[in-house]
């Protein structure tokens, strides 16, 4: 599936965990995503993780963003294409943030190994 969303201002949260994200608009997303972990490219092919969904470990409201696996961006671009390529997981609530964190790394090494880009 692909998509192109604008990007909006988010929490700060997944900057805190050191893995910083891109937050689309939620009326941006198309129908038919289920809530869950993706590996997928944005733009030009970059390698990335779309989280889409509830975010039951801080008990917040529904997201959809975007972690660009090894590239730091200082400002997000309007708009974001993406493409999914394969889910990786369902979301899952988390004991604690460190334990979301160590779960982040290894969904991200999933990725890696589904978009070659280890």
């Amino acid at each position: 599936m692909k998509f192109t969303a604008r990007t909006v201002s988010g929490s700060g949260r997944g900057k805190g965990l050191n893995v910083p994200t891109i937050n689309l608009d939620m009326s941006d997303i198309p129908d038919g995503i289920e809530d869950g972990l993706y590996a997928c490219t944005i733009s030009n092919n970059m390698p990335a993780i779309l989280h889409f969904g509830i975010r039951p470990t801080f008990n917040d409201s529904p997201s959809c963003e975007v972690h660009i696996l090894d590239t730091v961006i200082s400002s997000p671009p309007e708009k974001l294409s993406v493409e999914i390529v394969q889910k990786i997981r369902e979301t899952k609530k988390f004991d604690s943030p460190d334990e979301l964190m160590e779960q982040m790394q290894k969904d991200i090494c999933v990725a890696r190994g589904i978009l070659g880009s280890a």
